[in-house]
């Protein structure tokens, strides 16, 4: 096992692309923002780009500044809409993983840039609230990923050390964010960051199945 495999005292979790199957998701519901704001949909690869990020800093530099507060609502009574009518989903197998984790003593958190009340709704629609003692959401925090400070919130709350956290996510700015709080950092390829540019920062691997597997 190398040793940025070696277990740690808390794992924490991006959401969207880590846990959850939510990507195209995301891009339906900001094809959805756009077209009400009659404002032209800069493509599926550019907002791709910036999930994982804050919505404001993905709308800021997209929309004239009168528009951003409506693209800011809408966004979110759409995406709100199609998450409790069951579109987003868990990535197979991660409740299995979860729940192995879980039953293992494994302490585990959740950090993300979606609201955290919005995030604990899903997470408990979906049955795996339970295995996570910590919920860090963007209403937690005035810096949002790649800044460190959601992750050093969460190790905070935990009363842990952020050398002793390691973060699993799928993109850039999850890897940045785990760097810049002195955490480790394990990539999955499951959400939008590419394997070349998440393994400077740590190991990389396709599933989070195949992370349990070697995480043993």
């Amino acid at each position: 096992m190398s040793s940025s495999l070696k277990k740690s005292s808390v794992l924490l979790f991006d959401l969207d692309g880590t846990l959850l199957a939510s990507i195209p998701v995301i891009l339906q519901s900001f094809r959805e923002t756009f077209k009400e704001l009659a404002y032209p949909y800069p493509g599926d690869e550019v907002i791709a780009a910036g999930i994982g990020s804050h919505l404001n800093d993905i709308f800021t530099p997209l929309l004239p500044p009168s528009l951003k507060e409506r693209a800011l609502l809408a966004y979110r009574s759409i995406y709100i809409k199609k998450q409790r009518s069951g579109e987003v989903q868990l990535i197979p197998h991660v409740s299995d993983v979860l729940k192995a984790l879980f039953t293992k003593g494994q302490q585990m958190g959740v950090v993300t840039t979606k609201l955290r009340v919005v995030s604990q709704e899903l997470l408990e629609q979906l049955g795996v609230k339970t295995y996570f003692t910590v919920i860090v959401g963007s209403e937690d925090v005035s810096r949002w990923k790649p800044d460190p400070d959601p992750l050093l919130l969460a190790a905070e709350k935990m009363n842990i050390l952020p050398r002793d956290c390691t973060y699993i996510g799928d993109s850039l700015h999850d890897a940045q964010s785990a760097e810049a709080a002195g955490m480790r950092f394990i990539g999955v390829t499951t959400g939008t960051g590419k394997k070349s540019e998440l393994t400077k920062y740590g190991e990389v691997f396709s599933t989070l199945t195949e992370f349990y597997q070697r995480y043993q």
